[in-house]
């Protein structure tokens, strides 16, 4: 059910686990081109599907016209966005700079419970694949411990082998820097695994891998072909165990 609902009584999905939206600023322009011809949404191509909760997060049940009800008329009642976050922000920015037609939102009420929340979430991110192994590792192990679901079961849902599965949640196991630098882009999902294996051997093996990987300029597309350069081989675990 299609409705406009002040961005103040709007949430973001609680399994959205995305810290870095990016700049919004073109995709607000392009909304401002596009609301001429989309008047009812404000330039919004897809209306993303929502839910109503109430503010303390009881989830509101029932079909979208009783969710709209509960909306309208208990004050405490917000909505909590499936998909959307960052055409959120770009109305939030359209608003804050005087437009006041996007101080609304345009959404799409839905009844989703919980696990649906999180499905939605999980493709809206691998739709732009930009989130990083670490934000990935932390949908993965949030989904699990809410919904009891084991590895093999995420990774079917989400369409993952169940190995792929547990090399990301793995990465949780890393001390924090190493952690900050995969979310930065500064270290590959690859370094990573490297930063495990080292780290299994002795610490001391660890800082000096880790060090070898500091000063390494990962972004652009030789990402991929730096972290198989860099992984350490037996002759490296070698060096670093002398």
């Amino acid at each position: 059910m299609f409705v406009r609902v002040p961005l103040d009584r709007i949430r973001d999905n609680p399994f959205q686990t995305r810290a870095d939206y990016g700049d919004v600023a073109g995709l607000a322009e392009s909304l401002l081109k596009l609301r001429a011809s989309r008047p009812e949404t404000s330039g919004l191509l897809q209306t993303p599907p929502a839910r109503v909760i109430l503010d303390d997060g009881a989830r509101i049940l029932g079909p979208p016209a009783y969710s709209l009800a509960c909306l309208r008329d208990d004050p405490t009642a917000v909505v909590e966005l499936a998909a959307g976050h960052r055409r959120l922000r770009a109305f939030a920015q359209l608003a804050a700079a005087g437009h006041a037609e996007y101080a609304t939102f345009p959404v799409d009420l839905c009844p989703l419970d919980d696990e649906e929340m999180a499905d939605v979430a999980w493709e809206e991110n691998a739709k732009r694949k930009d989130l990083s192994a670490i934000e990935e590792a932390e949908a993965m192990q949030r989904a699990m411990a809410c919904f009891g679901w084991t590895q093999a079961e995420l990774g079917r849902r989400w369409g993952l082998s169940q190995s792929a599965v547990a090399n990301k949640i793995r990465l949780l196991g890393l001390p924090d820097d190493a952690q900050a630098a995969i979310r930065a882009g500064q270290l590959s999902e690859r370094h990573g695994r490297a930063l495990l294996a080292a780290a299994a051997k002795s610490q001391r093996i660890y800082h000096a891998v880790a060090d070898d990987f500091r000063g390494h300029d990962l972004r652009a597309s030789d990402q991929a072909d730096l972290g198989v350069g860099l992984l350490p081989g037996p002759a490296d675990v070698a060096r670093h165990e002398r």
